[in-house]
């Protein structure tokens, strides 16, 4: 049986035999919600008594020995189908090609990179010739602490411009599904702490080829990975969504899970914030697709064998505190709140196996009283698409127009050094 995601199921009975446990669910359809939700009909006692009667006779049986087996157990054990580095243990290749992803390092202090900034929304003015990162958590957080002090919240000109960015954002949502982050809340009669992560990991079906030569990166030797030879496995994988040349060009690379997208773009120029590079970039995407029918540019949108795919390779792992945030004061309808800390943790991962993203978010506030609860038949150029020069990373689900990460990379800071 495969439970399909986000479906709907009624708890119809909990039932309890000694230190044993028996939880039944009926799956319901959408439409039907409201109807269950609000009846308990004969057919529903039936099938619980004829659940529990089977449950008080398999509860006597012996345990099936194959599911005593040690290595079941950890398969079985939390996370559900997946080991410790976000590997899957059942898939539709053969044991041992699916892709493990290496581990992120240890946070560092954003504070000790003085090339990078965090970007607490896609709306936030970026400095010039920094690297940017983006994460929906913190927003995700912050739409909790509206959730929980149940009031229109009030800011006036004392207030910082990013804080008035955070509470104006609505760029976040749907970035993930519900069940793909998490929230936590801890309520004391004066204060609200919201935890919010989520966490991706993205491998390839098929790992890209590594680099056997560094690439140049704003005067920096960088390792990176791509396609320096063919390969039909890793052409399935990369998609050009728009090609102008070799200094105007965007990629989606398709990861095992085919939910989520990696989708990097070269040559847009200079844009004020992240949510502007976004917007650049979706409205390249429908002209790629005109183009891509025109018999006399449908070479552009193929992988042919003389192409050549060069990304450098990224690991970094950042958190910083928000002075921007932290001290600020607002008004939660007729109540008085604080912010004293805003924490945001962002860790991103990409090479020749895939992608990893994670990030925490901490905002922890205090109140004055609790809350309320085509093709050619010539020979085409090469297309060289080497990110030698500032791009963009985006990760987002495929159905959601809002990304979860986003990364500018402009200068060497974030990427893998190579001597």
């Amino acid at each position: 049986m495969v439970l399909i995601q986000d479906s709907f199921f009624k708890v119809l009975d909990v039932y309890k035999v000694s230190d044993k446990t028996q939880v039944s669910l009926l799956h319901i359809p959408e439409a039907a919600v409201d109807f269950f939700a609000g009846t308990f009909s004969n057919v529903e006692k039936e099938l619980i008594r004829i659940i529990r009667e089977d449950f008080d006779t398999k509860i006597k049986m012996a345990p099936v020995p194959e599911l005593q087996d040690q290595e079941w157990k950890k398969r079985t054990g939390f996370p559900i189908g997946m080991d410790d580095n976000g590997a899957l243990f059942f898939n539709k290749q053969k044991a041992g090609e699916m892709i493990t992803l290496d581990k992120l390092p240890e946070a560092t202090a954003l504070k000790t990179l003085p090339q990078t900034e965090f970007a607490l929304t896609l709306e936030t003015p970026l400095s010039a010739g920094r690297n940017a990162v983006y994460a929906s958590s913190f927003l995700y957080a912050w739409d909790k602490v509206k959730e929980i002090i149940k009031a229109p919240v009030r800011t006036d000109e004392s207030n910082s411009a990013d804080f008035i960015h955070v509470t104006r954002s609505i760029s976040y949502r749907h970035s993930l599904t519900p069940a793909e982050y998490t929230v936590d809340t801890r309520i004391s009669k004066s204060e609200v702490q919201v935890k919010s992560s989520f966490s991706k990991i993205l491998p390839f079906k098929t790992g890209l080829q590594e680099a056997l030569h560094p690439v140049s990166f704003d005067g920096k030797q960088v390792a990176a990975f791509g396609m320096y030879h063919f390969d039909e496995k890793i052409t399935d994988q990369i998609r050009i969504l728009h090609y102008r040349d070799s200094d105007q060009f965007m990629l989606r690379l398709s990861p095992w899970d085919v939910q989520h997208e990696i989708m990097l773009v070269k040559g847009i120029g200079d844009f004020r914030c992240l949510a502007d590079a976004v917007s650049i970039m979706n409205a390249l995407i429908p002209k790629g697709a005109q183009e891509r029918k025109s018999p006399r540019d449908t070479w552009k949108y193929r992988i042919n064998e003389n192409d050549t795919v060069s990304i450098p390779s990224l690991r970094f792992n950042i958190e910083t505190n928000y002075d921007s945030i932290e001290r600020q004061r607002f008004m939660a309808g007729d109540v008085p709140c604080f912010i004293t800390e805003a924490y945001q943790r962002t860790g991103f991962s990409l090479d020749q196996k895939g992608a990893a993203a994670e990030s925490e978010s901490r905002i922890v506030m205090a109140m004055a009283m609790p809350p309320g609860g085509g093709e050619r038949k010539e020979v085409p150029p090469p297309k060289q698409m080497i990110f030698d020069k500032p791009f963009v990373i985006v990760l987002k689900r495929t159905d959601s127009s809002n990304p979860y990460l986003v990364v500018k990379v402009t200068n060497a800071e974030l990427l893998v050094h190579q001597v």
